[in-house]
């Protein structure tokens, strides 16, 4: 874990014309006036003292009112709302925690609303300026995807162009689309991993289309949701190896999805989650937390809620050997900034043998269950907007 003391500055800090002239001001009003005023600089600095200690404790203990009362409202604007289902006490832990957050559905006008879902490289001028007006109205910090993954890559990719809005947006430090995909796509993962450093926790992995038919993929309530929906191709792969799983290529969960492909089935009745927020520019890993689920048998699938025992691992000694560390190298080499989760499972229930099936570069859905969430949000957020 990163020290207390970790500097966090924003990743992408607005510019000040100003802030040059207003230093040599003060500066120069300090020379003239220190003489008489030495009492009031000291205690001061006693006060601005305080006030950092506590808001930069939010790094490592749960939130409280006691914690966060003194800090800074941070306002945050989301493309889209993910407080539903499961999340509803996560709008009271947010504010909470001093963290306003305005969703596109707070948003009465339709054509505001519209921009704000569509922001992208293909926002048209018009949009971008009533949008902007929106968030110098509104004191917006920060702009965000929130647990929207398809909103990721269009404002990656309008960040590339140059980033228009007076707010900066939760990049995770990725530059472009192409540079997200090569991690929140799974077979595109599975190479990024295997390229860097990784390969003994990569899952093989094959397109869907070389191996299987499938016509139709039914929900997870269907009453038949697997067999009898796929055939085997007529010229598949020489080096299968069986048993083999669907997986969806993209998406942020659930089982009904239309891209797929197929690759090895991992036989264990463990399955972590790796939280983190990570920033080799804040001093590595901000947060860091396992959650894991242990299942009665070897070969539950998560999306159809098998029974299971759920364990919360915070102290990094009792993660499996060797992968804090390995993640970290990872994320680092990526350039990542930013809040996410691997998903991952142990070949026969080794914890030797790791395999990843998916990096969510966003947040995930563990988090709502957190009762620090307001604080892991918060500790995201300051990546980018240095209000405490």
């Amino acid at each position: 874990m990163a020290s207390q003391e970790a500097r966090v500055v924003p990743l992408n800090p607005q510019a000040d014309p100003e802030a040059g002239l207003q230093g040599e001001e003060n500066q120069n009003a300090t020379k003239k006036g220190f003489s008489g005023s030495w009492v009031v600089y000291v205690i001061g600095a006693f006060a601005l003292l305080s006030a950092v200690c506590i808001c930069s404790a939010f790094f490592s203990f749960p939130s409280s009112c006691d914690i966060f009362s003194s800090c800074a409202t941070i306002t945050v604007l989301s493309v889209k709302k993910w407080h539903y289902a499961g999340w509803q006490k996560c709008d009271a832990i947010l504010k909470n925690a001093k963290v306003n957050l305005i969703t596109s559905e707070d948003i009465e006008d339709p054509t505001l609303k519209e921009a704000l879902l569509n922001l992208g490289a293909e926002s048209s001028s018009a949009d971008l300026k009533m949008l902007n007006a929106f968030i110098k109205e509104n004191d917006v910090d920060l702009i965000t995807f929130g647990m929207e993954e398809g909103k990721i890559g269009p404002m990656l990719d309008l960040k590339k162009k140059g980033w228009p809005l007076a707010a900066p947006m939760t990049s995770q430090g990725l530059s472009s689309s192409e540079d997200f995909y090569k991690l929140e796509d799974k077979i595109q993962l599975q190479q990024t991993l295997e390229e860097n450093g990784l390969g003994d926790y990569t899952i093989k992995s094959y397109d869907a289309n070389t191996i299987v038919t499938c016509p139709d993929t039914p929900p997870a309530s269907s009453p038949d949701p697997t067999p009898g929906r796929c055939s085997p191709a007529k010229d598949g792969p020489a080096d299968l190896d069986f048993p083999l799983m669907v997986k969806p290529v993209q998406g942020v969960g659930g089982a009904y999805k239309k891209a797929l492909y197929r690759k090895d089935w991992v036989v264990s009745k463990f399955e972590d989650s790796f939280h983190f927020v990570y920033s080799e520019d804040h001093g590595g890993y901000l947060k860091v937390r396992v959650i894991r689920d242990e299942y009665k048998t070897d070969d539950a699938v998560a999306h159809y809620k098998p029974e299971r025992k759920r364990t919360t691992l915070d102290d990094p000694a009792e993660f499996p050997p060797g992968m804090k560390d390995a993640f970290e190298s990872f994320l680092k080499k990526m350039h990542y900034r930013g809040i996410g989760c691997f998903d991952l499972k142990y070949k026969n229930s080794d914890f030797s043998k790791p395999r990843v099936m998916e990096l969510n570069p966003r947040i995930c859905g563990s988090m709502n269950n957190f009762e620090d969430y307001g604080s892991w949000f918060r500790t995201w957020a300051r990546l980018y907007v240095a209000k405490d």
